[in-house]
């Protein structure tokens, strides 16, 4: 199968997943904007921030290793290495992972202002193992490139969070904080647990030995730098986010968060697609030398998503009031303005995010992870700068540059490390 067809196939199934995602998240955050106050949503949406971006900075290096490394151990016939390396190290990464993500937690609770309690203390953090699983195990999935199951798996978890918070009782206080976190958590538990009763307990058998101990150090070494770059992510969303709370106001931070989520997974649709179908097919290639095919393809495909997330941004923004009247309660609807430099910034972050997957296969994580970094604080810096001279827009636009100089940070080494 060439690399075109392959990739066309893959990119089937993760957009009807995709897709079918994107379209229950819409309706979601309607079912939540119409029953949370903005500022219960604000509380919400940080929270959901943090379990989100924490599970995928201990997760993503441990899924981008699969995904680098699965087709070297499928052609050289050592999958039952692979399986066995996966199992340490998927223990390893959860175990950090809850140790890390208590303090994370207790320190966003501060600044955030959240209504804090033991109960959303043990919501929050059962929400955050289970979303750790579920990436892992999606993961394993791409890495394998088992579409039809990822499919099934992915959607299920959003539908399943939707029905959760259609039948829930919402009561206009901060207990329908603690119901929506209940709800994400069940969602993820509900949808992983056939799979990590069958499909891991086969395929992961404990097992140690020398070569194992080897591959779980490679993963973890390759994957390390990318839990930092996640984490820099993390702080650029968040970090915004709480900037707009407390320079502005929490109402402020709902509306943003009422319209940053849809623009992020409209626009960047395609992107998040070509990345998943991407780097699993274009690794062996890149082991084999085949260099000048890959960069081939790679244009192709950032033409390609460019040009279908301006085209979506284009009908966002032609049609605003249209579907912000459909998706959003109109308590949110000051947020209008936001739409275009949002749709923007996720345009050019989507770009960075399948550049940077030249750097993955050429195993410079590192690079990655400082250039993220530094450009999450140049982001924040800019927003906090702006906020009192163009209110929320200014946080906004901060984020455009910070994506921009991502971006161009991830081109620069690209051209420095292939001329």
């Amino acid at each position: 199968m060439n690399l075109m067809k392959a990739f066309g196939i893959d990119v089937l199934f993760y957009g009807s997943s995709k897709a079918l995602v994107a379209v229950t998240w819409i309706v979601i955050i309607s079912t939540l904007t119409k029953h949370l106050s903005p500022a219960n949503y604000a509380t919400f949406w940080q929270i959901f921030t943090l379990i989100v971006g924490a599970a995928t900075i201990v997760t993503t290096g441990l899924v981008t290793a699969f995904r680098r490394y699965y087709g070297q151990f499928e052609q050289n016939k050592t999958t039952h290495l692979y399986s066995f390396a996966a199992t340490g190290v998927t223990r390893t990464v959860i175990s950090l992972g809850l140790l890390c993500f208590i303090p994370a937690f207790l320190l966003s609770a501060y600044i955030g202002g959240w209504p804090i309690s033991g109960s959303l203390f043990a919501l929050t953090i059962f929400s955050f193992a289970s979303a750790a699983l579920f990436q892992i195990y999606s993961g394993h999935l791409m890495a394998k490139r088992k579409t039809i199951y990822f499919l099934a798996m992915t959607t299920a978890q959003a539908v399943l969070f939707l029905a959760f918070c259609s039948l829930g009782i919402f009561s206009g206080d901060a207990k329908d904080v603690l119901l929506a976190v209940l709800f994400l958590g069940l969602s993820y538990v509900a949808v992983v647990q056939p799979w990590s009763l069958t499909a891991i307990r086969q395929t992961f058998k404990p097992f140690r030995n020398t070569e194992t101990r080897k591959w779980e150090r490679e993963f973890l070494f390759f994957g390390l730098p990318l839990a930092f770059m996640n984490g820099a992510f993390l702080l650029g969303n968040m970090g915004i986010q709480l900037i707009i709370a407390n320079m502005a106001s929490p109402h402020d931070a709902g509306i943003y968060a009422a319209f940053s989520a849809p623009i992020e997974r409209l626009v960047g649709f395609m992107a998040s697609i070509a990345a998943m179908a991407f780097l699993p097919l274009i690794a062996v290639k890149w082991d084999q030398n085949q260099r000048s095919e890959v960069l081939r393809f790679l244009g192709l495909v950032v033409a390609a998503v460019a040009l279908i997330s301006t085209a979506i941004s284009v009908l966002l923004v032609v049609f605003n009031d249209q579907w912000v009247t459909l998706i959003i309660d109109k308590r949110y609807k000051s947020g209008i303005d936001l739409i275009p430099v949002l749709c923007a910034a996720t345009i050019v972050s989507t770009i960075a995010s399948i550049l940077a997957d030249v750097l993955i296969v050429e195993k410079k994580t590192v690079h990655l992870a400082v250039f993220f970094t530094i450009s999450s604080i140049v982001g924040l810096v800019f927003s906090a700068v702006l906020i009192p001279i163009a209110g929320v827009s200014g946080a906004v636009i901060g984020r455009l540059i910070s994506a921009v100089f991502a971006c161009m940070l991830i081109c620069f080494s690209i051209w420095r490390s292939l001329r």
